[in-house]
């Protein structure tokens, strides 16, 4: 079925919006104020529309830059079509919108904190290694997927957004791909650390120890590598790193200059309220424990990733501690807490998390929820059901995508 549609706004994962006989109607790729031509596939009460004309177009749109993004559909990015200003005034109605729809709050959100740069601040890049053919005929792509086809992996030239170490790094281990393990599919990070690049090898089997050898003296830039074969345990290959206490691979965000400003947020969020005691739950390495320990607070860290929770106990001192458990099994022993931190995965904090902070006496005098997803944040909003919002700041962590981060301070609504 064909309509003509004008985009209205832009959804949570970046879709268009537009409206026709009576469907909403999510078109990728487009632009508030486009006018498109687009083929409808229904699903139920919405539809996908994909272009087949673009008939006016909106002064919200720039050319993308980056030559995969409409060449190969490029599933990366899904806002570089719109201008930085527009990319901003979306996420803030994503939020808003999430906050309103989901968590029944009509919440003040301000407008979104801009990335020092919008461009080349990744620190962390994975991508999917497909390999046709064996032996020295094989050929190897080393890429991103097609946003509408996933199976579809493109190879990869440059990515816009990614640091160029990390992309050095990924040059390397492209050069030296018939030394990889005998596998069709695989899946590769790089992550850049202060003293080198870090790779994890996800798949593949039967790796020798000659060609790892090899591999390594190929790959310079690669200081600390991990390998998780198809079947067994991951594998420390090879640390040549100056501290190789600190976890190469446990969650960091990938915006450096972001989370800079984010962490020194909380940290002031949480200060305001003159805590002697606060819980940081999934804490990672522990940037905001340590920022507010060496405030004077005692805290406890809890995480369930026992590298990083191990790492984040050697940067504190007594009395805070760092716990190598899961949030919801740790928190009421942590409890009571003047401020608790909450900076889950995208998944947001399970129900029984809520429950506990619900349910606790004395209550914290706040929670600082930090969120990479506005519908979780707004569902786990609704779910903290003895807390009030008292403010909003959204950053722009993921420039050129659809995500956004958002921090969320709530106090006791009595």
């Amino acid at each position: 079925m064909l309509a003509q549609v004008r985009i209205e706004s832009i959804a949570a994962g970046g879709d268009g919006v537009a409206h026709s006989d009576g469907l909403a109607v999510f078109v990728p790729r487009t632009a508030p104020g486009d006018v498109v031509d687009v083929e409808l596939v229904t699903h139920g009460r919405f539809a996908r529309g994909h272009i087949v004309a673009l008939r006016e177009r909106s002064g919200n749109r720039v050319a993308p830059p980056c030559l995969h993004y409409e060449r190969d559909r490029c599933g990366g990015c899904q806002l570089q079509h719109l201008q930085e200003q527009a990319q901003l005034s979306a996420k803030r109605a994503i939020v808003r919108d999430a906050m309103h729809r989901i968590g029944n709050v009509n919440a003040d959100v301000p407008d979104v904190s801009p990335a020092p740069s919008a461009w080349r601040y990744r620190i962390s890049l994975t991508l999917a290694i497909r390999r046709d053919g064996t032996g020295r005929d094989a050929s190897w792509r080393f890429g991103l997927r097609d946003y509408e086809d996933p199976e579809k992996v493109f190879d990869l030239e440059d990515c816009l957004i990614s640091d160029g170490h990390v992309l050095s790094a990924w040059n390397e281990i492209r050069a030296a791909a018939l030394l990889l393990p005998d596998a069709d599919r695989m899946a590769g990070t790089v992550r850049w650390l202060d003293d080198g690049a870090a790779f994890s090898l996800r798949g593949g089997s039967n790796w020798s120890q000659q060609f790892i050898g090899d591999f390594a003296r190929s790959c310079p830039s690669i200081a600390v590598a991990h390998w998780s074969p198809d079947y067994g345990l991951r594998r420390v290959l090879w640390d040549t790193r100056t501290d190789p206490t600190e976890p190469a691979f446990s969650f960091t965000q990938v915006n450096p200059g972001v989370a800079e400003q984010l962490h020194a947020d909380v940290a002031r969020r949480v200060l305001a309220h003159n805590p002697r005691t606060a819980i940081d739950a999934y804490s990672g390495v522990g940037e905001v424990a340590v920022a507010l320990a060496r405030a004077g607070v005692t805290v406890t860290a809890i995480e369930v990733d026992r590298e990083a929770a191990e790492f984040a106990a050697s940067r504190l001192t007594r009395p805070s501690r760092s716990v190598a458990a899961r949030v919801e099994q740790a928190l009421q022993r942590a409890l009571p807490a003047d401020v608790v931190v909450l900076n889950p995965p995208r998944a947001g904090i399970d129900a029984s998390v809520a429950h506990t902070l619900n349910a606790t006496t004395p209550k914290p005098r706040a929670i600082v929820y930090v969120s990479c997803d506005p519908a979780t944040l707004a569902r786990d909003v609704r779910r903290l059901s003895d807390f009030s919002v008292a403010s909003i700041q959204p950053y722009d962590m993921f420039p050129q995508t659809a995500h956004v981060e958002t921090v969320c301070e709530l106090v006791p609504s009595q």
